[in-house]
């Protein structure tokens, strides 16, 4: 099932999707904003692949963009950190900023709940969870997300741990 935030693609297609808006009484319409260059698309629901792996995923995307990035600007005398995960994330960040890509930066949060969320256990709440990622999004320069829109994003999940935790 599909849900909003959720990083998917369409076909045999390499370019990753974000899922920005369902419609059910459309017969599962789903928005969906291609990451690489922000277009906009409407499909139904089946034509979605969804990724296993949504951290990996969106962590694939970035080195792409980066790595484009850097194909672009190779005349400049940066040192490149390739190695380095927080480097690409800063990186990636920058260029997005750069190109006034704000279509990113909605999957961007999404990325940070995700990765916020792998430490997700009965003694991390859901409010602490949200806190810590809003003081990520404040270190970064980016809008926090609203308590509703963490709560949302990770509904499923943190019905599951507490069920586990009421011993269901």
């Amino acid at each position: 099932m599909v849900s909003v935030g959720d990083f998917c693609s369409v076909g045999k297609a390499s370019d990753l999707l974000v899922v920005e808006a369902m419609w059910k009484q459309r017969g599962g319409v789903v928005r969906l904003c291609k990451l690489s260059n922000g277009l906009q698309l409407a499909l139904p629901e089946e034509r979605l692949t969804l990724s296993t792996d949504p951290v990996g995923a969106f962590r694939k995307h970035m080195d792409k963009i980066v790595r484009a990035s850097r194909k672009k600007s190779r005349a400049s005398a940066k040192p490149v950190f390739e190695s380095n995960p927080a480097c690409e994330f800063a990186e990636y960040l920058a260029i997005t900023k750069d190109e006034g890509a704000t279509y990113r930066i909605k999957s961007i949060t999404y990325f940070l709940i995700l990765l916020e969320s792998e430490y997700l256990t009965p003694h991390y709440s859901l409010k602490a969870l949200w806190r810590d990622v809003c003081v990520k999004c404040d270190l970064l320069d980016i809008d926090p997300p609203t308590l509703g829109f963490v709560r949302d994003r990770l509904h499923s999940r943190h019905r599951s741990l507490l069920h586990e935790m009421i011993g269901r």
